[in-house]
């Protein structure tokens, strides 16, 4: 069988659960449907930590971040640790990367042997680009009181960035004329925050979302430790119901926005590689609380933050309509890309190609577990989750509180069976499991061996005044006065 184009949609921090296809009644994904149509949708798909960085180097690796040893936005992977992007290059493949990958360090490519543009979010631990990306909501990308505050209708430097990404792969496929095979990652930021979207489209799930209930005191005093530590040193907790409405709904209008670039883009592989060819993915590296359990962003523990959408469509060979069971993670598509081109195995890959499940329409097996950690460096211990069938265990480093969930029964996570005598063996038998793989204390100490040389290189890079060009999103972003945030009518920079 000729070897298959592969492309790639890759947004960022997207709620495996807000996807219509996938369940929310309320979100407009009409381009994910209709893939999902065409194609497969995997209805429990995770990522394997919920942060950018450790997330997409496991997926490049093939390896779980406590392996490859990356747990944190300020770290690198590795230039002589090899990617499946290596691996399809091998095949014969053309590698292109279009937009956001989060590389950090002087290795912007990692086996893509083009990149059509650049990041958005800087290359250089220590060196802030935000105040020229984002203007009005320069501290709204990262978790904190601003960001919710200044949450709302408008337009962010995310979106204008989006588009241009976009606007680059559909010129590249339309004048593209090499005959190899092609692999191409098309990276985009959105859904990710400032929590900002057109008017028009805030205004709309403003008007049909429920209303939302605050935090209250019982839900407080229920939360696990690592959940009110993560919300203190952020300046969170117990946000309004208007607030966290407000979030969602520009939240939700990111995503239509999102689908409708997604509709671009599928329409250009249609009119120039094909379908018949081609595998389409579209998938995230993480996902995003908005307001659930109180939390916001990602790296937590939680449904909203570890789940991601994920749909694959190849036509006349994956099944049109499929849904299918079973726990698949971004660990997997290493493997499954590997497996489709008929390329160079990756050494030492821990996934699991999801192809022969995906060409047969089958869930993956029931007793298969997915992992999923994190270890981050903004003042929470490390924490790692076990799903295996119904079950999900969770266990905090340094807490003796576990937590425990029937997600079948309790899919939002409210009732915690961990002190339930019933769920004893359960607990106890993923726990073992888990353990066999998690050492936190072992990842505690790599953490700390690894904090003084990051302080060390962030302030070589501002005495240095350090700055990657490479890293520069292109010239017209420079000059881009998109943002602002429209209060009443009015714009308010």
């Amino acid at each position: 069988m000729k070897q298959p184009n592969i492309i790639m949609i890759l947004t960022d921090e997207h709620n495996g659960k807000v996807v219509h296809c996938g369940g929310d009644p309320w979100v407009r994904t009409p381009n994910m449907d209709e893939l999902a149509k065409e194609g497969a949708l995997m209805e429990h798909a995770y990522c394997n930590s919920p942060l950018c960085v450790p997330s997409r180097s496991s997926m490049l690796s093939g390896l779980m971040p406590h392996t490859v040893g990356i747990f944190n936005n300020a770290q690198s992977l590795p230039s002589d640790r090899a990617t499946f992007v290596h691996c399809l290059g091998a095949a014969g493949y053309e590698t292109v990367l279009c937009g956001r990958m989060h590389f950090v360090g002087p290795d912007q490519r990692h086996g893509f042997e083009k990149r059509l543009v650049g990041d958005i979010t800087t290359a250089v631990l220590g060196v802030s680009l935000a105040e020229r990306r984002y203007g009005y909501f320069a501290k709204c990308s990262m978790p904190g009181r601003t960001g919710i505050e200044r949450s709302g209708k408008g337009e962010s430097a995310v979106m204008a960035y989006d588009k241009d990404v976009t606007d680059a792969a559909v010129d590249f496929l339309e004048t593209r004329e090499e005959e190899r095979p092609l692999f191409l990652t098309v990276g985009l930021y959105g859904p990710h925050s400032p929590y900002v979207a057109p008017q028009e489209l805030f205004d709309y799930y403003y008007s049909i979302l429920p209303e939302p209930a605050g935090l209250s005191e019982e839900d407080w005093n229920s939360m696990h430790p690592f959940e009110k530590q993560f919300l203190n040193n952020r300046g969170l907790g117990m946000e309004t119901p208007e607030e966290i409405k407000r979030v969602r709904a520009a939240y939700y209008g990111m995503v239509e926005y999102e689908d409708f670039l997604l509709g671009r883009i599928v329409d250009v592989v249609k009119r120039t590689v094909g379908l018949e060819n081609t595998i389409l993915l579209y998938t995230s590296d993480h996902g995003d609380g908005i307001g659930c359990h109180g939390l916001f962003w990602k790296s937590n523990m939680r449904e909203e933050s570890l789940r991601v959408p994920m749909i694959f469509c190849w036509k006349d060979h994956i099944p049109a309509g499929s849904k299918l069971g079973g726990l698949p993670s971004l660990l997997d598509l290493s493997q499954t890309f590997i497996d489709a081109a008929d390329a160079p195995k990756l050494p030492g890959a821990e996934g699991t190609s999801l192809m022969p499940y995906l060409l047969n329409g089958e869930d993956l097996p029931e007793n298969r577990p997915v992992i999923s950690e994190i270890c981050d460096i903004k003042g929470e211990d490390p924490a790692a989750m076990i799903r295996k069938g119904r079950y999900k265990y969770i266990s905090y480093y340094g807490y003796e509180k576990e937590c425990l969930y029937d997600l079948d029964e309790d899919p939002d996570e409210n009732c915690d069976l961990a002190e339930d005598e019933k769920y004893g063996r359960i607990k106890g038998k993923l726990k073992a499991e888990l353990e066999q793989v998690w050492d936190a204390e072992k990842v505690c100490r790599q953490r700390a061996e690894f904090l003084p040389h990051m302080m060390l290189m962030r302030t070589w890079a501002k005495e240095q005044k350090v700055n990657l060009l490479y890293d520069e999103w292109n010239q017209e972003g420079e000059s881009r006065n998109q943002n602002y945030l429209i209060v009443d009518g009015e714009k308010l920079f």
